[in-house]
C-alpha cells in the first residue's frame, strides 16, 4: 500500500482556519495507460493547466467507495468497479488551510453513466485522456506550475507504487 505525506511548498500561509477534507481518487488504467482528467484554470492558484486523476470530496454519510464512483460518474460520465485500494496521499495546503487526505483505488470503466458536473468543474474540467504510463511518468516529473507541483507529488506516489507491484 502507497502512502504519501506533503507539506504545502508553494503558496503562503493566508488563514488561521483549518479544514480537513476526505477525498477518493480514482485510477482507471487500460492497454497500460492511465486515464486522466485535463485541467485548465484562473483562479486563486493562478493560471495553470496541469492532469489530475478524477475523483472528490467524500459526502456526509458517504463511504470511500461510493465516493469515487459518484465522483467518476460525476466529472467523467462514467461507471467504474473498484478493483483494490492502493494508499492514500496527505496534503496539507497553505493557501485553502486544508488538510487533504485522498484515497486512492484502482477502478475500471464497466459502462457509460451521467455527467452531472457541479457548475465550477465545467469551468476548469475541459478534456478526458487515456495517457501511455511512460508518458504519465515523464509528466509527474516535471511539474510547470504552483499548482501542478503540489498535485504530481501526489499523483507520483501512487503510479510509483503500481509500478513497484509488478
Amino acid at each position: 500500500m502507497a502512502y504519501g505525506n506533503f507539506k504545502d511548498d508553494q503558496y503562503p500561509l493566508v488563514k488561521d482556519s483549518f479544514v480537513n477534507r476526505l477525498i477518493a481518487r480514482a485510477i482507471i488504467i487500460d492497454d497500460n495507460k492511465v486515464f486522466f482528467e485535463k485541467i485548465y484554470r484562473d483562479d486563486m492558484f493562478g493560471q495553470a493547466s496541469y492532469i489530475e486523476t478524477p475523483g472528490g470530496g467524500v459526502n456526509e454519510g458517504e463511504d470511500l467507495i461510493s465516493c469515487v464512483k459518484r465522483e467518476v460518474e460525476e466529472e467523467c460520465g462514467l461507471k467504474i468497479e473498484v478493483i483494490k485500494y492502493l494508499g492514500l496521499v496527505e496534503d496539507d495546503y497553505n493557501l485553502l488551510l486544508r488538510h487533504n487526505i485522498s484515497h486512492y483505488f484502482l477502478c475500471k470503466i464497466i459502462g457509460k453513466g451521467n455527467f452531472h458536473r457541479e457548475a465550477y468543474e465545467n469551468d476548469f474540467i475541459k478534456d478526458m485522456t487515456f495517457i501511455p504510463l511512460d508518458e504519465v511518468k515523464r509528466i509527474l516529473a516535471n511539474p510547470e506550475n504552483k499548482i501542478s507541483k503540489i498535485i504530481y507529488r501526489r499523483e507520483k506516489v501512487i503510479i510509483d507504487s503500481l509500478e513497484e507491484e509488478k
